[in-house]
């Protein structure tokens, strides 16, 4: 759903214009931002990938038991929801200015996509 001059490729079947624009903007949150708050933010949102990730695993292996499974997970009922615990536990124990700074830019975030999609989407 990127815009078409932004989801160009190169020659060589590289993304060079989102990397680029991906790269100016991280480079300009360095430069205003204090590396803590970076920090906290990015390990916020690894957080929230791995739960994600888990929640993830979890949904398919009961909504397609029998998918193709590259690797397995021993235990996956109780290694599942013991990681999803252990990723909240670690993501509550950020400060509250950080975890309300993720939830923002979060539901920012989503808002732009839901919007932007709701217009571009080849599906709408």
């Amino acid at each position: 759903m990127l815009p078409m001059w932004l989801a160009a490729v190169s020659p060589r079947g590289v993304p060079s214009r989102v990397t680029i624009l991906t790269g100016v903007i991280a480079a300009v949150i360095a430069g205003v931002m204090p590396l803590s708050e970076i920090t906290s933010l990015a390990n916020a949102g690894t957080l929230a990938a791995f739960i994600a990730t888990i929640i993830a695993v979890l949904a398919l292996r009961r909504s397609a038991p029998a998918l193709a499974r590259t690797f397995r997970t021993p235990l996956v009922w109780a290694i599942g929801p013991a990681g999803v615990l252990g990723c909240v536990y670690l993501f509550t124990s950020l400060s509250a200015k950080t975890m309300i700074f993720f939830t923002v830019w979060n539901v920012i975030g989503v808002a732009v996509y839901l919007a932007y999609g709701r217009v571009k989407s080849r599906l709408a």
